[in-house]
């Protein structure tokens, strides 16, 4: 089986094709252009973003033999959010490296500081700060700017998901638990959006997308993409989360996963609350869905025992 994976990155946009019988990996990369840069503002101009996603298929059509492609899968940016009103964006998408929530909003504090001041309890168990680049403190900052009632909030995978597809409703377009939390606005103990949180700071009015599990099925590439037309698309992960799950089957990296899982028992050994950090705790889930952890009847405790079995 031949799978293409695209990576809507910060700086490019890249594809790997793999195939499964051989075992052999493909890749491709072409420069994002979309990046723009306002004072503290950090944005995907949509229609940039959109040409560069053609051109980039292109580009593949033009080194790879897509029509062999049976599978697609989208990961990119998973802090990167943007909103749609009646199926349209009505915002670019606002990136992880957005920094105007640091401006001041009250009482000599910024967006970021008064959300980790005043609605702590109600984090997610998993989310110990938030930080500027979340949608969590960004969608304060457009509250207090913009009628924003009404909107569906997205993320950047989702873009690339509605332009691959064509007809589809925004909301008929799943996310994963892995973008969803990246958010700060979704509860993994729950695996429902946090809406005590959302509640609270105002965000009731925004509609949230339906979550599930990477691996599903979202829909078929559309026929204004002859080279992939029919294509089933299945739901991606986040870059980070993709980046771990890569690295465990790539036997080459071993070195590079020991270290990965070293730096994390390290930090995780410091802390009286092993899962206290949210990105820890989604690639530990990855992780658990591993062969690794399947050695070990799934125990995320015995993640020593892994290290010492690479």
């Amino acid at each position: 089986m031949k799978v293409l994976g695209i990576d809507f990155g910060t700086t490019s946009f890249s594809g790997s094709l793999y195939d499964s019988e051989q075992n052999i990996s493909l890749f491709a990369t072409k420069e994002n252009t979309s990046h723009i840069v306002n004072g503290l503002k950090r944005e995907f101009d949509l229609e940039k973003a959109r040409a560069d996603l053609y051109s980039f298929i292109k580009y593949l059509g033009d080194n790879f033999n897509l029509a062999e492609v049976e599978a697609v899968s989208i990961t990119g940016n998973m802090h990167s959010f943007f909103l749609v009103k009646n199926n349209k964006p009505v915002t670019n998408i606002i990136t992880w490296q957005d920094e105007r929530v640091l401006e001041n909003y009250k009482d000599g504090v910024s967006y970021v500081s008064y959300i980790n001041n005043n609605f702590k309890s109600l984090f997610s168990k998993y989310q110990h700060l938030v930080s500027s680049g979340y949608a969590v403190t960004t969608l304060l900052y457009l509250l207090n700017l913009n009628n924003i009632d009404g909107c569906s909030i997205h993320f950047a995978p989702d873009f690339i998901i509605k332009e691959l597809i064509g007809k589809k409703s925004y909301e008929d377009i799943f996310t994963d638990y892995s973008l969803a939390h990246s958010s700060g606005l979704y509860a993994l103990e729950n695996n429902n959006w946090n809406y005590k949180l959302i509640d609270a700071l105002g965000y009731s009015k925004i509609r949230f997308p339906k979550v599930a599990e990477s691996g599903t099925f979202v829909g078929y590439i559309g026929e204004h993409i002859p080279v992939l037309k029919n294509t089933p698309i299945y739901l991606g992960m986040g870059d980070n989360q993709a980046s771990v799950l890569g690295t465990i089957f790539n036997h080459k990296d071993k070195n590079k996963l020991k270290y990965i899982l070293n730096d994390s028992l390290t930090w995780l050994h410091q802390k009286p609350n092993l899962f206290s950090h949210p990105y820890l705790y989604i690639d530990l889930l990855v992780l658990k869905k591993s062969q690794y952890f399947d050695k070990y009847n799934q125990q995320p405790n015995n993640l020593i025992q892994i290290l010492s079995s690479l």
